[in-house]
């Protein structure tokens, strides 16, 4: 047969998957021709473009997780070569598996502005599996009061700690460990002596930024810094702020975090026309991020769509 037919003999090898919606080839040559051919597309993250590699494995890991491939490659993301998904997704894979018969989630608010997340997970057969996330131990992480999400959006970040914890407790043999964005954006870098770990970092402005970071720490080693020396020049230049004002500071910060999210932010339109103020691709990273804490399903997507053609465009110019 001549080429023409060899490849309509390629499509026929395609079956329909699941509900008959998505095409899902059954051979590794067809399935990685996909991946070519979404990697050029518009419809991808913009972290997938050129990657026809990267699409691939995000499709066959979604593929373990239940996710159908449009649905991985919006959804996962890689940090630090580390695979990870958005909360939401996360929230859909357990409640889809079938041994997951009901989760619930909720938020205490006590006197004096304490706040605890809660997340109950229960698994067919087995104890309701229950873990909470509080004020308090977001302070004792060093993240109560961060600039960027935990200021802006602290019970959405809160309820993110405490479900990422419910869920992979109670359904290790699902997610295999696997990270929550959420999460694994607020770790930082970790320099040990010799060796230099970092695990993610929080400014990267998407998966090509960080890719760029690690590359630039693995051929640029850190140089050892004298910290003592450091702390006595700071001393000496710096002027030393009252106790007072550091309390009003913190205090600022305090009441910043528990300020209620004006109902317009809910909306895909406000996030879409921030998207469009952007003067750059890391601003533009910075608000759809932003949008990820306060948004979510259908609106979530919209916005999602609109980023990843702004990206583009930032990217031809």
């Amino acid at each position: 047969m001549s080429d023409g037919n060899d490849k309509a003999g390629d499509v026929r090898q395609m079956n329909m998957g699941k509900g008959g919606l998505v095409p899902m080839p059954e051979r590794f040559g067809d399935m990685m021709e996909v991946a070519k051919l979404l990697a050029k597309s518009t419809f991808v993250p913009h972290d997938y473009k050129g990657n026809p590699g990267d699409v691939l494995a995000a499709i066959m890991m979604g593929g373990e997780l239940g996710l159908k491939p449009m649905a991985a490659l919006q959804n996962i993301a890689v940090i630090n070569g580390r695979p990870s998904v958005w909360g939401d997704a996360m929230l859909a894979i357990v409640r889809a598996h079938p041994l997951c018969e009901d989760i619930q989630e909720e938020i205490e608010e006590a006197p004096g502005g304490e706040m605890i997340a809660t997340c109950r997970v229960k698994r067919r057969g087995q104890s309701s599996v229950v873990r909470t996330f509080s004020v308090e131990d977001a302070k004792r992480a060093g993240l109560w009061g961060k600039k960027g999400p935990w200021q802006a959006y602290p019970k959405r970040m809160l309820q993110m700690r405490a479900r990422s914890f419910a869920l992979r407790d109670a359904f290790p043999d699902l997610l295999r460990g696997l990270g929550v964005v959420e999460e694994v954006m607020d770790i930082t870098p970790v320099d040990v002596p010799g060796e230099t770990v970092v695990e993610a970092v929080t400014d990267a402005k998407g998966v090509d930024g960080l890719k760029a970071r690690l590359r630039a720490v693995e051929s640029n080693p850190p140089v050892p810094v004298d910290v003592a020396a450091t702390e006595a020049e700071t001393a000496k230049t710096e002027p030393v702020e009252e106790a007072s004002e550091s309390g009003k500071e913190a205090e600022a910060v305090n009441e910043t975090a528990q300020a209620p999210v004006p109902e317009e932010v809910t909306s895909a339109g406000f996030w879409i026309q921030k998207l469009h103020e952007a003067q750059s691709a890391g601003e533009l990273f910075e608000i759809a991020k932003e949008a990820s804490y306060s948004i979510d399903g259908p609106e979530l997507e919209k916005v999602k769509a609109e980023y990843y053609e702004l990206a583009e465009s930032f990217k031809a110019a």
